[in-house]
């Protein structure tokens, strides 16, 4: 029994002694002598972090390299921790901070994580152990380790000899491993990180030499793209390989460095480099052979003979007249490129292959060219790339649920992109602007930085732009985001710009290029003209704009493409499609929805979204429909990582895309049928009349013939009415707009919501898309509302539609003042009735009575001049850091009133059930319908005193605003105004009202019910 137990624990032992042996950041590896080899070095390394880091671990080459050797040597003697490749050593934090509370915590875990404290880490040592035991001589193999980002500044050593180094995160680089190959031993790979320092002098060397002198200026200075976060300070603070690692194993005398595939229509020219670092001259044949990636079928090859001596060499092929599968986003048809160098015997030397797609990109007058054809753009920014750049799960469905969303265009956003989610949009079907490493390159009036700063930009742009160029989904490049933003015309910027412009042309010339987006391109440098506009976020919404005529955003008037890359949707939280925070404290979402919406959790989020919703399908609608009178290249919305529920913390089935994904989906159906009003409340039975807009952008670039669209009216999903309308032909990419009349049907109850749907079909009756709009239907008993007691009414300059609404709530006198009988209940003053005076209504109103004034403006200030508000400074806030659209001038002009086209007012305390706000739902005086295209609810807002005890104010209104500076709760209290109020005087009861009442009420129900609602209701106290 003793001797099993002695047994039993010397097997535990020596099992507990293997698995420490077996080191899980140990690769063996068996050469195949007859092929080549990539090898992932993904997984499991050592990792040593560099002591007494607050400080680099010295300032020369020579001490790295020496500490390089004491590792290599001292291994075991040395406290390791193991930890995963590709991750970055602190948070990710990339653009929005904290969009997600629950990604957020999941990566302070995983930061926390890790064996060893990483806040104040500034260098370490990655170590990962080849073992080649099993191979005791050399196999002729030629052996480079490939990184496709380490953050920041690298030096890599294999067997504590140096073979190269990056700096930059972004770029990719080989190493080549092959002189210091220990055959039958276990080998070292080293890798030095460092994320940078602070140092006191600018110009002082505080690193490690890598292809340049590193100052502190160029180090703090190194492109970091949007990581961590939107205005979160020190770029220079991101360490780690937090992209794949790979062995590339070849045979001596021959490498394929790389290819560049520039396709056309009918062909293609392709630039192959290859490099042969023996002493040996090599005569062989590069062959390249292209298969249908889906069928393997081979569709063209082509040998090609080579002498390679030691060097480089660039060998060039080109083909023509061949009939490949054109790649589109809708269409991504891909061609496997195999690439073969072998020697004269035939042996395989190198092999390189990547699936790539036969497209053109263009650009002609003022517009964009796909495949030969004029394209519209319908696409979202801001994908979640940043966030989980190496997560292949999060990669695949986001890009699939964009391309399945007709968003099948976006841009990478303030930074390049990788392998894999380049790879995912080339196979899914989502074409990419790709943008630039460093955003905000050269904004503000400071001077451009030193030329040591302006080197590495450009060589790291370039290394990104080369090692991408293949992927067909890579349609327009972008230099920066914002990159000039308040400084667009400074002419030694705009030349900085301008050389980086034509070394990506002479690299790639094959597509467009944005000079920045978001600034105009004043010295046409570029190709392409991108300028962002904020509408329905920082700026008026579409439910007021009129995209048919030039505006900041749409069109700079130049003959060039415009296509806006951000055109904002308002930012949820991805947790739960609350506001986000930090526009919150910007006071950014109560221009749209109040405090009800801006600070609501679970089920009031939907005032925020509805929104949100209404806002971007109406928005793509109409920039769609509205090129027809000028021209656009497209519009992509931003930022599409706030649509999908729990798409940075939990897997892709418990995914939940918000509304605005599903409205964007019909508002980017290629074949789109439109509705012109933008009126989505109706009387029952009203007749309206309005156009339909079909926007013919056939994903097969076809005509369409005998087009029709059936419009009906749907209540609890069954259809109540419908109509059908003739458009008939509409050619590719024609926008046709068609008179339409339709009445609306009847209801069961006294208000109902409905859906009007769209329709559209060929002529053979196939259903080619179908586009919705939420509308509400009300009956006039849903408005009406008799008094408890018969109301003596005087109306006196309002129009006929308030004077018949008013008609059915009392008796109803139209004679002046001065010949009215007995005193009134109620006077109401319509937009006309200016000039008559208080002591004429005093005279006139019983005591307690009530003065209702409508949409006059400042001159209702007549009657209540005492609590009238003027601000006592016309600047409130600090001035603005940067002079530019997107920040607020601080200015408040000191005006009592505001003349306004309010698009929402907040209803205020109505969760109170106010009688005043009977009937009424809290984002109900928003968008009135007017008849004329054209929603608002406000035409003045008035400053008032609202501490002053008489004063009771019903209905607050803040203008859509861009950022503000200094004390924001201080600019916010100044800023915002009051378009309904009411004034309890000795004489009666005094209602201001600059709601549209007036335009509405004959086409929306919610104006007449604000009305009878301001006429026999109590306002409170």
């Amino acid at each position: 029994m003793k001797s099993n137990y002695i047994k039993s624990l010397l097997i535990l032992l020596f099992s507990a002694f293997q698995l420490h042996a077996q080191n899980p950041s140990a690769i063996k590896i068996d050469l195949d002598k007859n092929t080549v080899q990539e090898i992932s070095l993904n997984g499991q390394w050592d990792f040593i972090p560099a002591k007494g880091t607050s400080k680099p671990n010295g300032t020369t080459a020579d001490f790295i390299d020496q500490k390089a050797f004491e590792i290599s040597e001292n291994l075991n003697k040395i406290e390791s921790f193991q930890i995963g490749v590709p991750q970055f050593l602190n948070r990710v934090s990339w653009w929005l901070p904290n969009v997600s509370n629950e990604f957020e915590a999941q990566e302070t875990a995983r930061v926390n994580a890790l064996p060893f404290k990483t806040d104040d880490l500034q260098a370490g040592w990655y170590i990962k152990t080849i073992d080649l035991t099993n191979l005791k001589k050399s196999d002729n193999s030629e052996i480079y380790a490939n990184f496709e980002g380490v953050a920041t500044v690298s030096r890599v050593y294999f067997n504590a000899q140096y073979v190269g180094g990056h700096l930059g995160m972004f770029g990719s680089f080989d190493c080549r491993l092959t002189p210091f190959i220990k055959m039958g031993q276990k080998n070292k790979l080293l890798v030095y990180v460092e994320r940078g320092t602070k140092a006191d002098k600018g110009d002082e060397v505080v690193s490690v030499a890598v292809t340049m002198p590193i100052t502190r200026d160029l180090l703090t200075s190194l492109n970091s793209g949007m990581f961590g976060g939107f205005g979160n300070g020190p770029r220079a603070k991101f360490m780690g390989i937090w992209q794949p690692v790979k062995l590339v194993v070849s045979k001596v005398g021959g490498k394929i460095e790389d290819v560049f595939f520039n396709p056309s229509l009918t062909g293609h020219k392709l630039e192959f480099t290859l490099k042969n670092a023996s002493l040996s001259t090599v005569n062989g044949k590069l062959t390249y052979l292209l298969k249908d990636a889906k069928t393997g079928k081979v569709f063209t090859t082509e040998e090609i003979k080579v002498t390679l001596n030691r060097g480089e060499y660039v060998i060039k092929a080109e083909k023509s007249g061949i009939n490949p599968k054109l790649w589109s986003p809708d269409h991504p048809n891909l061609y496997q490129l195999e690439v073969t160098l072998t020697d004269i015997s035939g042996n395989k030397l190198d092999f390189w292959e990547m699936p790539v797609g036969y497209r053109t990109v263009s650009t002609k007058g003022e517009q964009l060219y796909l495949n030969g054809r004029p394209y519209w753009v319908r696409g979202a920014g801001m994908p979640p790339y940043g966030y989980k750049p190496t997560d292949s799960a999060t990669a695949r469905g986001f890009l699939q649920l964009m391309h399945d969303g007709n968003t099948v265009y976006t841009r990478t956003g303030c930074n390049t992109w990788n392998s894999l989610w380049y790879g995912l949009a080339d196979e899914i079907g989502v074409g990419v602007t790709h943008e630039g490493i460093r955003p905000w390159a050269l904004m503000s009036k400071a001077p451009a930085p030193p030329a040591t700063i302006l080197q590495h930009w450009k060589e790291e742009q370039l290394e990104v732009i080369k090692k991408y160029r293949n992927h067909p989904s890579v349609m327009v490049y972008s230099i920066s985001n914002e990159g000039l933003q308040g400084d667009y015309s400074n002419p030694v910027k705009l030349a900085i710009f301008k050389d980086l412009i034509d070394a990506i042309r002479k690299m790639d010339p094959s597509r467009p290029i944005i000079q920045t987006s978001g600034d105009p391109d004043v010295d046409h440098n570029a190709d392409i003209e991108d300028v962002h506009a904020y509408w329905g976020w920082y700026e008026s919404s579409s439910f007021l704009n009129d995209y048919t005529k030039p505006r900041r955003g749409l069109t700079l008037n130049d003959g060039r493409p415009f296509l806006n890359h951000e055109s904002a949707v308002p930012y949820s939280m991805i947790d739960d499609g609350s506001v986000h925070p930090a526009y919150t404290k910007r006071f950014s979402a109560q221009s749209w929805v109040g405090d009800i919406g801006t600070y609501a959790k679970g089920k009031d989020v939907s005032y925020f979204q509805d929104h949100i919703l209404a806002e971007a399908k109406l928005k793509s609608e109409k920039l769609r429909y509205s090129r027809k009178a000028l021209p656009t290249a497209g519009v992509l919305l931003f930022a599409s990582v706030t649509w999908i529920q729990n798409a940075l913390s939990k897997p892709f089935d418990q995914w939940k895309p918000f509304p605005v994904y599903y409205g964007v989906k019909e508002a980017f159906e290629p074949v789109l049928a439109s509705m012109a009003t933008t009126q989505r409340y109706f009387y029952e039975g009203d007749h309206v009349k309005t156009k339909i807009y079909l926007v013919n952008d056939n994903v097969d670039f076809k005509d369409l013939n005998g087009i029709t669209v059936n419009l009906s009216f749907l209540i609890d999903g069954k259809e109540v009415s419908s109509s059908v309308f003739p458009i008939g032909n509409v050619n590719y990419f024609d926008v046709k707009d068609v008179d339409i009349s339709f009445y609306i049907p009847k209801i069961d109850s006294a208000k109902q919501r409905s859906t009007i749907r769209l329709t559209v079909k060929d002529e053979n009756s196939k259903t080619l898309s179908i586009n919705s709009y939420p509308v509400t239907i009300a009956t006039k008993q849903w408005i009406s509302k008799k008094a408890t007691a018969p109301l003596e009414i005087v109306a006196l300059g309002v129009n006929e539609d308030v004077k018949n609404q008013i008609s059915n709530i009392g008796n109803l006198f139209e004679k002046p003042l001065s010949k009215i009988k007995s005193k009134a209940d109620v006077i109401i003053l319509g937009p006309s009735a200016i000039n008559i005076s208080k002591v004429e209504i005093q005279k006139a109103l019983k005591p307690g009575g009530r003065l209702l004034v409508l949409q006059q403006g400042k001159a209702a200030h007549r009657f209540i001049l005492d609590v009238v508000k003027v601000a006592e400074e016309k600047s409130v806030a600090s001035k603005p850091h940067l002079e530019d659209f997107m920040f607020d001038s601080g200015v408040v002009d000191g005006q009592a009133v505001d003349s306004i086209k309010g698009e929402f007012v907040e209803m205020l305390n109505w969760k109170q059930n106010l009688p005043i706000f009977d009937g009424l739902e809290a984002m109900d005086w928003k968008w009135w319908g007017r008849g004329d295209n054209l929603a608002y609810a406000a035409s003045a807002s008035h400053r008032i005193d609202i501490k002053n005890p008489k004063v009771l104010p019903i209905g607050r209104y803040l203008a859509p605003h861009f950022y503000w500076s200094g004390d924001l709760q201080k600019m916010y209290d100044a800023k915002i105004g009051y378009p309904v109020f009411a004034v309890k005087e000795d004489w009666g009861n005094v209602i201001i009202c600059d709601l549209t009442i007036s335009n509405a009420i004959k086409y929306d129900p919610r104006a007449a019910k604000t009305l009878v609602n301001l006429i026999t209701e109590p306002f409170g106290k």
